[in-house]
């Protein structure tokens, strides 16, 4: 009987092999693995993150290409193999010059979402989803970036995603990140305001502006165990999004930036009426 358990065992987990994607992503250099790489399917909101030991799983039948991408390293497309074995480059970034200078913290401003009161959650793919802080001049007297909170639904126990700081470059799309370290950040359950301290990396708001993003991880650890009345393919926490009229919105999806934009006939850019990560920055002096 026992022969019989074991050998049906075995068919049930061929079965259930059949049909993935199995890899691991390593620094080409240290050969050490590679935890919450942003892997995207090419020109698709599809993918996953790599797993704290660098390993990550899909289906079969996902697409063609993939598009491995983690700060610090170079970014890296591949065609899709039943077996992945993924070497990912340091990248040699040059980055700003981090000026440490006295901070007295005598006066805050926060930023905050155009309309505070309307939320909505989304269980979006591996993306970053930004919200643009344009500069004013009224900053000038409280330009170090002292946090950021984020608006966030999570059922699930310290469930985690990133954020990221980028300056806009010549074109105005989100460009080089201010900082080299990946931040990570977790949440508890429920619906809050999760506050993330950014003085220690003693950083001024850029003049031309500040993108910061929000990246989904789909991983093991964000995922809610299947249960009655719930779908297992739901990834915590949830970003919770405000309304906002905007002539521009920017996406990191499918391997790339992607930009929602409206013309009128003559040309020229419309807001839209769109939904934005419900982000506040906040600044001090």
């Amino acid at each position: 009987m026992r022969n019989i358990l074991t050998f049906l065992f075995s068919i049930l987990s061929v079965f259930a092999l059949r049909g993935q994607i199995k890899g691991v992503v390593r620094d080409s250099i240290t050969k050490e693995t590679l935890p919450l790489v942003n892997i995207s399917v090419l020109g698709e909101n599809k993918g996953t993150t790599s797993e704290l030991d660098g390993s990550f799983r899909l289906p079969e039948d996902i697409g063609k290409k993939l598009v491995f991408s983690l700060l610090g390293y170079q970014k890296k497309t591949l065609e899709i193999q039943p077996h992945m074995l993924v070497f990912l480059q340091p990248d040699e970034i040059a980055l700003n010059e981090v000026i440490v200078d006295n901070r007295k913290k005598t006066k805050k401003l926060e930023i905050g979402p155009e309309n505070p009161g309307v939320y909505e959650a989304y269980d979006r793919g591996p993306r970053t989803d930004t919200r643009f802080f344009e500069y004013h001049s009224s900053y000038n007297k409280t330009r170090h970036i002292d946090a950021i909170t984020v608006r966030t639904d999570s059922k699930v126990k310290d469930a985690s995603f990133k954020i990221h700081l980028y300056e806009p470059d010549a074109n105005g799309f989100p460009g080089k990140e201010i900082l080299r370290e990946n931040l990570v950040v977790s949440v508890d359950k429920g619906v809050k305001n999760t506050l993330f301290k950014l003085e220690k990396y003693h950083l001024k708001m850029p003049k031309n502006g500040l993108f910061v993003g929000i990246e989904k991880l789909m991983i093991e650890k964000n995922q809610l165990e299947p249960s009655e009345g719930y779908q297992s393919g739901v990834y915590y926490p949830l970003i919770l999004y405000s309304s906002a009229e905007k002539d521009k919105i920017f996406t990191y999806t499918g391997g790339q930036w992607r930009v929602q934009t409206r013309q009128t006939s003559e040309g020229t850019l419309e807001k839209i009426n769109t939904a934005e990560p419900a982000i506040t920055l906040i600044l001090t002096n």
